[in-house]
């Protein structure tokens, strides 16, 4: 779990501190995560702090990478198929796909608009689930294909939302400054045909 600015790892048993990880001063963990990153069967800790991406060994707490980038990451996730594994990064404006060994990059998607929020349902090849802090939209290549209606201010903000993929639908729930919300996107039909559920 990310403490502050620090990691702490509880045991899974009796809940007792396994683990405490120096202190990331440059700003808040986001985007906390856990995947066997190099192949070798253990767990890494991946997460970001500002504009930087730490892998983590648990065991021994150092770290194994760390990959500066241009801008603030808002959000990753970590994709261990197909082929090598892989960072998916989002910022404001765009995902970049990242080796996550040496951080090479691998690929780019803009996103058309500032997101406060982006969903990776399945994949950051496939359809994204973005927002703008007032609507919702699905990216599909590099194009929005649809919107909602104006749902909210603020929705998304710091990227705060879950993505659930179904075999019919797949299901957004998004805070705004007034309240949460529940999206239910169609998975083959064209975004937003039925409307929201809120």
């Amino acid at each position: 779990m990310a403490s502050g600015q620090r990691i702490v790892i509880l045991d899974g048993l009796d809940g007792q501190e396994v683990y405490r990880s120096v202190s990331f001063a440059m700003g808040s963990i986001i985007a906390l995560t856990v995947a066997d990153t190099d192949g070798d069967t253990t767990e890494e800790v991946v997460f970001a702090v500002g504009n930087a991406v730490y892998i983590l060994d648990p065991v021994s707490g150092l770290v194994e990478h760390s990959h500066q980038q241009a801008d603030i990451v808002t959000g990753l996730a970590v994709e261990l198929s197909p082929g090598p594994c892989r960072l998916a990064i989002t910022f404001l404006d765009r995902l970049e796909q990242r080796g996550c060994a040496d951080g090479n990059l691998i690929g780019t998607r803009p996103f058309g608009i500032e997101a406060t929020f982006v969903g990776i349902p399945a994949g950051s090849d496939g359809p994204l689930v973005l927002s703008d802090g007032r609507r919702v939209y699905r990216l599909q290549d590099d194009m929005i294909t649809a919107q909602s209606t104006l749902l909210d201010n603020r929705l998304g903000d710091a990227n705060r939302g879950v993505v659930v993929g179904g075999d019919d639908a797949i299901d957004v729930y998004i805070g705004g400054m007034h309240g949460v919300h529940r999206v239910a996107l169609p998975v083959e039909e064209p975004l937003f045909a039925d409307g929201f559920e809120d």
